[in-house]
């Protein structure tokens, strides 16, 4: 062999392993597992809520996999969200939670004024896992979940929520 083959071929090997050094050491990559389209509607006395936060939870919940959510649209329906918009849930059974307070100052538990906080007009009734009530089961393939038809347990029923303005 010639002296001046063997530095070039020495380079195209180092070039060679530097190009996967990023990618061997790079951040681990998210485990996700299969999801599948899931959708539905949620109503409140037979009408459509729009604007309402929902929150499937699996009764053994893995914290590597994230729980699918939604926001029900002007009409009441959603497709839930898992990794990317709409993408769908992992197959199982859930316990459903539904919420009409602004989720953005829920989630980050803004402290506000008394008169200032946001206002779940299912009064919470929805919004816990253990008092809930609500159910769903996402198998394999494409679901078309029941509706999710909310009642109010006495009183004056709420104000229609507007999901407009409202962010996940």
């Amino acid at each position: 062999m010639s002296p001046r083959l063997r530095p070039s071929t020495t380079r195209i090997v180092l070039v060679a392993c530097l190009a996967f050094v990023p990618l061997a050491c790079g951040e681990p990559s998210e485990r996700r597992v299969r999801v599948s389209p899931a959708s539905g509607t949620v109503t409140y006395q037979g009408k459509p809520l729009p604007g309402a936060f929902i929150l499937f939870r699996k009764a053994e919940i893995d914290p590597e996999v994230p729980s699918p959510t939604a926001t029900t649209g002007e009409d009441g329906s959603f497709a839930l969200t898992t990794y990317e918009n709409k993408d769908g849930a992992p197959a199982g059974d859930y316990v459903v939670t539904i919420s009409t307070a602004p989720t953005t100052v829920v989630e980050k538990k803004v402290s506000l004024k008394k008169a200032e906080r946001p206002v779940d007009h299912l009064k919470g009734k929805y919004a816990d896992p253990k008092t809930s009530g609500l159910k769903a089961t996402i198998k394999p393939g494409v679901n078309r979940l029941e509706p999710f038809d909310l009642k109010e347990s006495g009183g004056v029923a709420p104000p229609p929520v507007s999901s407009k303005g409202r962010d996940r």
